[in-house]
């Protein structure tokens, strides 16, 4: 531990009473300032240490932590010192080639499913008029996806700790990009509700796996601004598509947004491919078919 001073950040050497061993209690006293920090030293890894400490008397003083995986700084004076998301020196680590693949990657998927659902809701009247379906039929065509998606996505998250986050992400990319197309070939009004629930199951894929990738790929300290990062894509997504999608069905027809949204899928597939080297995994351990059937049918 190194302890600096707010004003001129020079180190002061802290005197410290014995300690018999991991877990037990030390103090450290800063004989200029008369400030007291008892601390207690937790190992968790073979790698990183947790270190709690408790100031008795704050005069100005900040320790510093330093540790392989995880920078400790001080969330408030005189309270508890834990892994901090303000860590100023994790804050400013520059992100890996992987890391900027892995947040491209997760802000686009989160941009690709919003705007397809509200661009599509410009073009129901065109979908009706050529398909002949009546309002009932028109509600499917937008609610089969929401409905399906909702359905399997705590599935979709299990098979993602069991099996691997990145290939199950891949999986709901590749199936999203193909029914899109599907979607956008579609002749009838039956083959396109069909087709939009089977899309919405491939999403819960995504759903379910974009953002424990970036939880993954990121540390601590820098979860909160990447996880910002694509739910600001999220409004993105539907803020555009009303636009964007208009245009696209004024011109170039409806079935249009499906091809766009299948082109950007392969396109995300690609990148996920030559850019993603790494695989995350949860805790492992089996899945229930049983329990995730009688889900998805709740």
């Amino acid at each position: 531990a190194l302890f600096f001073s707010h004003n001129d950040l020079h180190p002061i050497t802290p005197t410290l009473s014995p300690c018999g061993g991991e877990g037990e209690e030390r103090s450290a006293k800063d004989s200029a300032s008369g400030s007291v920090v008892c601390y207690w030293e937790l190992p968790v890894s073979s790698t990183s240490i947790a270190v709690q400490v408790q100031v008795h008397e704050h005069r100005g003083l900040v320790p510093v932590f330093l540790s392989p995986s995880s920078p400790l700084a001080c969330d408030r004076p005189g309270g508890r010192y834990t892994p901090s998301m303000a860590s100023s020196s994790a804050d400013r680590a520059p992100w890996s080639r992987e890391q900027r693949a892995v947040l491209i990657v997760a802000c686009v998927s989160s941009f690709i499913t919003p705007y397809m659902a509200s661009a599509l809701n410009l073009a129901v009247p065109a979908i009706g008029r050529e398909l002949h379906l009546s309002a009932v039929a028109l509600n499917w065509v937008v609610g089969a996806y929401l409905v399906a998606a909702a359905a399997f996505l705590l599935p979709a998250g299990r098979l993602g700790d069991i099996y691997g986050r990145k290939h199950v992400f891949l999986l709901g990319v590749s199936l999203h990009a193909g029914l899109a197309l599907a979607c956008g070939l579609a002749r009838s009004g039956a083959a396109l509700v069909a087709l939009r629930g089977a899309q919405g199951a491939a999403a819960a894929l995504i759903f379910a796996t974009a953002p424990a990738i970036l939880t993954s790929a990121f540390p601590l300290a820098q979860r909160g601004h990447v996880l910002g990062l694509s739910t600001a894509s999220v409004y993105l997504g539907l803020s555009a598509g009303p636009v964007l999608g208009g245009l696209q069905t004024h011109y170039l027809g409806w079935r249009s947004v499906f091809v766009v949204v299948a082109l950007a899928s392969v396109g995300l597939a690609i990148g996920v491919v030559t850019a993603i080297p790494d695989e995350w995994r949860g805790d492992g351990g089996r899945f229930d078919p049983a329990g995730s059937a009688l889900y998805v049918a709740s």
